[in-house]
């Protein structure tokens, strides 16, 4: 609306806003460089915290309770029956240990 007073410059800004954009386009090429970048980055810091939860319960999960040494074949495999444990590794060959862990106790 152009009051009777005023001009009317619409025509003129639209020109020096599209010579503005014209003439700063390396400008305004870093600028949306650096909102994907930005965004990019906010992406992976959420994907890397969320993969060191994970990482971290695993390990949690995979803990042992019990760790046997100087055992033979026989105590393994007795250990490997009782209903206490609910997974016995192997024997380790070089030290004669085994990894317990304990499923609940029966009372």
């Amino acid at each position: 609306m152009t009051w009777p007073f005023e001009n009317d410059t619409g025509a003129i800004v639209k020109k020096l806003a599209k010579r503005s954009l014209a003439s700063e386009k390396r400008r305004n090429l870093m600028v949306v460089i650096a909102v994907a970048l930005a965004a990019f980055l906010v992406c992976l810091s959420a994907v890397i915290s969320v993969s060191i939860t994970q990482i971290q319960r695993n390990q949690v999960a995979d803990t042992y309770e019990a760790v046997f040494t100087g055992v033979e074949a026989p105590d393994v495999a007795a250990l490997k029956d009782l209903a206490e444990f609910a997974r016995v590794e192997g024997l380790d060959a070089h030290n004669h240990s085994i990894q317990v862990r304990a499923a609940r106790v029966n009372r």
